[in-house]
């Protein structure tokens, strides 16, 4: 079943483990679903969930598909229920609307599980204006959510693999990134960190794909101090930077590339933090490369309103007073509608509605506040959700 985040008690720094886990939920996916749908093991998928791993690009900009997908059944589904009104003995109106019967029909009906079909079933229910009854269907029936996967057809996920090249004795990873069946079928090495999504319509008639140009190579030579401050950051040993084509809530990122082929995706944010942290211990150099990357491939620039980026200042913006424990909260004050509670120990609380809070959870996100970002963004899915079920 779906987990509608009925808990609204105060959440602590725990309570958000990770985006793709906030991400695996939404969708309704169980952590084996999720091992199923990527091709994995359980155990990376709980890796992934509790962030001892990050999720690479490729992995989240699945689940962003999927529930795009998911949502478009959903108002697909409210639209033909909306047809079909129904009265009570009272002559009250309600509406029914149906849930798969067994996870069969849910897979029948283009979900990759009985989770994700009840999480398009629900999205349709918050757009009734009365009353819902639900009944199961089988496949076939009216009304039933039924998913076109369009995004999920029109994009598919590419990686770098390595292989063993007896003549050089090492192994060799070639440029050009391939689908995971391509991988499998010559007998090489996944490379899992590396995932990316792209249009099906970029790969060529050998199913690779040839990353974008644009990348800059590390020529860098860092003192041992800037070495292990980029260490700390999880930036020791790349090999080449490129724009990121994971797309996030809009928030820009890099993709770098180390040593051992794997790709990570890091937030704008995060390098601009690594970059001032060099330039204030008179890293100079060190922090001259990163501010490079950041101006060339996503345009921000360091010298362009100085101490604009930092978590206070974004939460000042916000009439929110930084703590470093901040209670994030859904609440329905008196005017009945439900908006994100946000305030620190012995400070005032701050109400936002739900827009208000999402546009505050981008600004922390693109400058490398994750973690609080991703607490904000689940307080405001968490009210959204009450607001429409008239909790």
């Amino acid at each position: 079943m779906i987990d509608f985040g009925s808990n609204t008690s105060a959440l602590d720094e725990t309570s958000m483990v990770s985006v793709y886990d906030l991400l695996r939920q939404r969708c309704g996916l169980s952590q084996q679903d999720a091992a199923n749908f990527h091709n994995t093991r359980i155990d990376t998928i709980k890796s992934w969930c509790s962030d001892r791993r990050t999720a690479p690009a490729g992995a989240l900009d699945e689940l962003r598909d999927l529930y795009a997908d998911i949502a478009e059944a959903g108002r697909e589904l409210a639209d033909i229920v909306r047809l079909r009104p129904q009265t009570d003995e009272k002559g009250a109106l309600f509406y029914y609307v149906g849930t798969p019967l067994s996870v069969a029909d849910a897979v029948k009906s283009g979900f990759p599980c009985e989770g994700s079909c009840l999480a398009a079933v629900a999205l349709a229910v918050t757009m009734l204006s009365g009353p819902a009854k639900l009944i199961p269907q089988r496949y076939g029936e009216h009304p039933t959510a039924f998913s076109r996967q369009q995004r999920q057809t029109a994009r598919v996920t590419v990686y770098h693999f390595k292989f063993w090249d007896a003549s050089s004795g090492d192994y060799i990873v070639p440029e050009r990134k391939s689908t995971r069946e391509r991988i499998n079928m010559i007998g090489a090495e996944i490379l899992d960190d590396t995932a990316e999504r792209v249009e099906t319509r970029s790969l060529d008639n050998l199913g690779r794909y040839t990353p974008a140009s644009g990348s800059i190579e590390n020529h860098t030579d860092m003192s041992p101090r800037a070495r292990g401050i980029a260490k700390l950051h999880g930036l020791d040993g790349w090999v080449s930077a490129k724009p990121s084509s994971l797309r996030i809530d809009g928030v820009p990122r890099v993709a770098f590339t180390f040593r051992d082929g794997n790709e990570v995706h890091f937030e704008a944010g995060i390098l601009r933090r690594l970059a001032l942290e060099l330039s204030q211990l008179g890293e100079i150099e060190a922090a001259r490369s990163i501010e490079v990357i950041l101006k060339q491939l996503v345009g921000v620039n360091l010298r362009e309103a100085p101490g604009a980026g930092t978590r206070a200042a974004v939460l000042d913006r916000y009439r929110v007073v930084d703590h470093p424990r901040l209670n994030v909260r859904p609440l329905k004050p008196d005017d009945e509608l439900w908006r994100v509670a946000i305030s620190g120990e012995g400070n005032p609380l701050t109400a936002l509605d739900v827009a208000g809070a999402v546009k505050l959870a981008d600004e922390l996100m693109a400058i490398g506040e994750s973690k609080l970002a991703g607490r904000i963004v689940k307080a405001a899915a968490d009210a959204a959700e009450f607001q429409a079920r008239g909790a």
